[in-house]
């Protein structure tokens, strides 16, 4: 329905343009002629639009590619695509520098390789959950990279399908979280040490509570020993590199904070420790604050973690991660609160860049959503992953509408996407000229292979074993390995040929309509005098001389009256017969001009008319006609060209045919109804005569009516006329 809108669309604006543009048109009477030029410029016109139309929709597919590709590619979180085996099949650059290694030489490597062996079943793990479970799946890990310490990534995974709905493949999203790895291995090893010491202690204690003099001895060693742990773990709080705070479980004041802490916060030790009302937390996230401790001071957990905004001193705001540990005393009741505060500002930021980086992706996507929708699959797969936020790419190699292989020297296809593998079938080992040619041996001379000689990009057009024409990109490509393989890209460009094809062929038809147009005008004319000449001829011989004997006849009565005399009714009956005659040549002459019997009677009583009157003419023909069509199911104008092209068609046997029988049936099939008019004659070339005006006006008639018209003879064996429309 949208297709046939769009061709009313471009056909008024054909016309509208055509009439800017027409030239003056021909002096030619007949209407048809007329309709039939302004028509076809019409048509040409239209063509001419259609091609421009085509060309930049091409052009807008391209350019919304590259800007997908620029966005892909320069993304500030590392993408990652994976078949189903776990070998990396794409990646972004920042999932090259993720991992330590240049982006070309990712493809075709297993993922885990660049995973610490230790964290490799945690990653399996993750990837199993996303085949089994729908949606998204998250795991952390280290990455090892050449020449430089491992990274801690955070992965977030999903599961891809194909059209058939089989899982294909993965997707990886990867964030670098080294950072915050690091201040909580710091964190819990501090934790570690001092809940160490606090055990000894306890221990220590319980163990003095067995007699008084010992209890002394155990408490002075004890209270040594918590001085030593007091400087130790002093020393630790204030050279830690991530603030650090104490509080008294019971009060809540600050009894302790290191430096670390009052650098971040813009505070001096004594106005944090001075019990006055220092509120770091930001108002808006205190709330948050209360609910993630308030398990903690009701005693019933020893930990906390939070994410919150502080205040400095100075009014700037900073991002924090706080991971907080009660301390109990020996008899179980809350003693002390240590808290390790992170500066996480430029995590943050970075998280609100990106946030801000994908609206504006979502905003792109939404400007180009109209015309892409309607464009390739490609392009909607990268829409609707846009609006997704994390699936921003899909497997762009299997959605290409191209196909793309890589070619080792010795013919292998050692890499073929979807849409070569739809196209060629899968090589299973074979030689690229063994599985698509057939061939035992290689091409004698191989445009694909010269880039290996010439080191440098080819192009050029291959006709493939399905015969459709693709538009080859050949490129020297260098494989993990450092061994020498081909990059081929074909685009499939038989559509593009087939418009050419039919753009010549359509050009070429209205040359020769043109020219045969040409010709019908110059013989319309020749035709439109040699009727006049007849008509005037049948006129006078006919019509004018019957009327010029009934006026010679009706004076001499008239001077017999005059004089008195009497007139023989013989004389006046023989002037009534010659007026019926006249007026029988002139019903004649009518019904040559325009049938009148068709209007009024309808196509049967017409035909039968007609070949009545043929048969008068000329007794020697034998007229057979049958007629199977119901007049509703024809139209006037139809009528009118079977009147026509019957009228035609007979005096075309009479003049030239000779032959003495005629066969004549108009029948109906399904939604096609036919007329066919056969005869015994002599025949004729149909090459030869078809460029007469008799043959070519009927060709017109039923043409421009929207049938159409065949003509079939051999010398000897008479000719066949067939004519049909469609209800």
């Amino acid at each position: 329905m949208n297709d046939r809108f769009k061709r009313n669309h471009l056909r008024k604006k054909a016309e509208t343009r055509l009439s800017t543009k027409k030239d003056t048109p021909l002096k030619i009477s007949p209407e048809d002629l007329e309709r039939l030029v302004d028509e076809l410029q019409v048509h040409q016109v239209e063509l001419e639009m259609q091609n421009e139309e085509l060309r930049e929709a091409q052009e807008e597919i391209e350019e919304s590619r590259r800007k997908y590709m620029d966005l892909y590619d320069f993304a500030p979180v590392g993408y990652l695509t994976l078949d189903e085996k776990g070998v990396i099949t794409e990646a972004n650059f920042r999932g090259a520098g993720l991992l330590g290694i240049e982006r070309g030489l990712l493809p075709k490597t297993p993922f885990h390789l660049f995973i610490m062996p230790e964290d490799r079943e945690r990653f399996r793990e993750c990837q199993r959950k996303a085949f089994q479970i729908p949606g998204k799946q998250s795991c952390e890990f280290r990455v090892k990279r050449t020449a430089a310490d491992p990274v801690w990534v955070s992965a977030e995974g999903l599961a891809m399908e194909g059209p058939d709905g089989k899982l294909t493949g993965m997707r990886l999203a990867l964030s670098d979280i080294t950072d915050r790895k690091r201040a909580e291995e710091e964190v819990s090893r501090l934790n570690a040490e001092l809940e160490a010491k606090v055990r000894k202690r306890t221990d220590q204690l319980e163990a003095a509570s067995k007699a008084l003099k010992q209890e002394m001895e155990e408490r002075a060693r004890a209270e040594e020993e918590i001085r030593k742990s007091e400087r130790g773990f002093r020393g630790i709080f204030e050279l830690s590199s991530v603030g650090m705070a104490e509080r008294d479980a019971r009060t809540g004041l600050r009894i302790r904070v290191n430096q670390r802490l009052c650098e971040m916060t813009g505070y001096s030790p004594e106005e944090l420790l001075s019990g006055k009302d220092v509120r770091l937390t930001h108002p808006d996230d205190r709330k948050r604050n209360r609910e993630a401790r308030k398990a903690v001071l009701k005693g019933e957990a020893d930990t906390w973690s939070i994410e919150k905004r502080y205040v400095r001193k100075n009014g700037e705001g900073i991002w924090v991660l706080v991971n907080g540990n009660l301390i109990r005393d020996h008899s179980g009741r809350p003693f002390r609160t240590v808290a390790v505060i992170q500066d996480i500002t430029k995590r943050k930021r970075a998280e609100i860049a990106l946030q801000e980086k994908t609206l504006e992706l979502q905003e792109l996507n939404q400007t180009l959503e109209g015309r892409v929708r309607e464009r390739t699959e490609e392009l909607e797969k990268i829409r609707r992953s846009i609006q997704q936020e994390h699936q921003r790419l899909s497997d762009v190699l299997e959605t290409l509408p191209a196909y793309l292989i890589l070619l080792t020297p010795d013919y292998h296809v050692v890499f073929a996407n979807r849409f070569f593998r739809e196209r060629f079938g899968e090589s299973h080992g074979r030689r690229c000229f063994e599985y698509l040619f057939g061939q035992s041996e290689a091409c004698e001379i191989c445009e694909t292979y010269t880039v290996l000689k010439t080191k440098a990009p080819h192009h050029w057009e291959w006709t493939g074993p399905d015969n459709r024409n693709y538009d080859i990109y050949d490129f020297p490509f260098t494989d993990v390995e450092g061994s020498p393989l081909i990059l081929e890209m074909g685009i499939d460009i038989t559509a593009y040929r087939q418009t050419e094809a039919a753009l010549r062929e359509r050009t070429e038809e209205l040359s020769k309509s043109q020219e045969r147009l040409q010709q019908l005008a110059s013989q319309l004319l020749l035709a439109q005098e040699r009727e006049r000449k007849r008509v005037a001829v049948e006129l006078h011989d006919g019509l004018m001389s019957e009327l010029a004997a009934t006026k010679y006849l009706l004076e001499a009565k008239l001077m017999l009256l005059e004089r008195g005399k009497q007139v023989d009714s013989g004389e006046m009956r023989r002037i009534a017969e010659i007026l019926s005659g006249a007026i029988k040549e002139a019903r004649r002459l009518m019904n040559n001009l325009h049938p009148s019997i068709l209007d009024e009677l309808g196509l049967t009583a017409a035909v039968s008319w007609l070949s009545g009157e043929y048969q008068q003419s000329y007794p020697h023909i034998v007229v057979e006609k049958e007629i199977a069509v119901p007049e509703e199911d024809i139209s006037a104008s139809v009528k009118f060209v079977i009147y026509r092209v019957l009228q035609e068609s007979l005096n075309n046997f009479a003049r030239h045919g000779n032959g003495d029988r005629v066969k004549l049936s108009l029948s109906k099939s399904g939604r096609t109804f036919g007329l066919v008019i056969r005869d015994n004659g002599q025949g004729f070339e149909v090459e030869r005569v078809q460029k007469g005006l008799g043959l070519e006006s009927m060709r017109e008639r039923v043409e421009l009516s929207g049938g159409e018209f065949r003509i079939e003879s051999v010398i000897g064996r008479g000719t066949v006329i067939r004519a049909t429309w469609k209800t």
